[in-house]
């Protein structure tokens, strides 16, 4: 059963950084496609940034992450604890959310894999699984190519 209510955002990429500023950024995003030489193909570090959406007055009673891949593996599979649903539930209720159109809170975490090891051409998907059903996120393909930049030679003097 599909979760229409509810809204996923998924970015992979390199690194995802928390700043001193409080600011995340994201570094070395793959756009929808990761290009590898030859396989199996090793990554040696991989994140994930997600963010997950929820109508103020439908706030989560469960919730799982995974990632998997369309070759069969499951690379990611995390049931959050309810003491974290609680903690959003309180700081939702805290929200100042008068000026909104959308009524939306939710709540950012990264996941990290490292090394991601991708053994073949594959489509590695992501989706939440809520008390209310599935919501999927962005997938990212995996193929044979090259870089879409061919390596730089040096300047000749």
């Amino acid at each position: 059963m599909r979760d229409t209510t509810r809204k996923l955002t998924v970015v992979y990429c390199e690194d995802v950084r928390l700043e001193l500023t409080g600011q995340t950024s994201l570094i070395g995003i793959f756009n929808g496609t990761l290009l590898a030489q030859s396989f199996p193909l090793t990554v040696p570090k991989f994140a994930i940034s997600v963010e997950i959406g929820t109508p103020f007055e439908q706030q989560l009673r469960s919730l799982r992450f995974e990632l998997t891949t369309d070759a069969g593996g499951q690379l990611l599979a995390m049931d959050f604890p309810q003491e974290v649903l609680q903690q959003q539930k309180s700081a939702a209720s805290e929200a100042d959310l008068e000026d909104f159109e959308e009524k939306l809170v939710g709540f950012r975490t990264q996941f990290f894999l490292a090394p991601l090891v991708v053994q073949q051409p594959t489509i590695i998907r992501s989706k939440i699984i809520t008390e209310s059903g599935e919501v999927r996120g962005a997938a990212l393909r995996v193929a044979q190519g090259n870089p879409v930049f061919p390596q730089m030679q040096p300047l000749s003097q």
